[in-house]
């Protein structure tokens, strides 16, 4: 026997339309939301674009865009160096062929090489928390933005 509802659609029939349609409501926004469905590519894509964000702030303070203060750049520049070491455990072998990936095959083929840039990130951002003024800053900023251009040119995907 099937109960059907006032309108005369059958109640099993409307719930299992109703839970088809969360399901692709869900599928929906977890793609348009950019995250990955690997929470390891997820957490490694949430930290390049915290790391992409403290650089812009430090870049504004380089330039003059934000008052220099010492005591935040300090902050910033530590919490890039954070973000660099937490980097390290975020490209393991297992996320080498995630699609929703944007690092290349070469990442994993020179995994030891990718481990020193994200040290040296560390160390660059560190050094320039120290400085004490803004032309020292600034001076200090260019090579580490080079540490992350350089990076990136050779192991992130180039968008299509």
């Amino acid at each position: 026997m099937v109960v059907s509802d006032k309108a005369g659609g059958s109640l099993g029939r409307r719930r299992l339309n109703a839970l088809g349609l969360t399901v692709a409501l869900v599928a929906c926004a977890s793609a348009w939301s950019g995250q990955a469905a690997n929470p390891t590519v997820s957490s490694r894509q949430a930290t390049m674009k915290a790391i992409a964000g403290q650089m812009k702030q430090a870049s504004g303070f380089a330039t003059g865009q934000t008052a220099w203060d010492p005591v935040k750049v300090k902050a910033l520049m530590t919490a890039v160096a954070a973000n660099a070491k937490k980097s390290k455990d975020l490209f393991p072998a297992k996320s080498a062929s995630d699609p929703d990936s944007s690092a290349t095959p070469a990442t994993w083929e020179h995994r030891a090489d990718v481990l020193k840039r994200f040290d040296e990130l560390a160390k660059l951002s560190l050094a320039a928390g120290g400085a004490k003024t803004q032309q020292d800053f600034r001076a200090q900023l260019t090579p580490l933005g080079g540490t992350c251009k350089g990076c990136h040119d050779t192991y992130r995907k180039k968008p299509a």
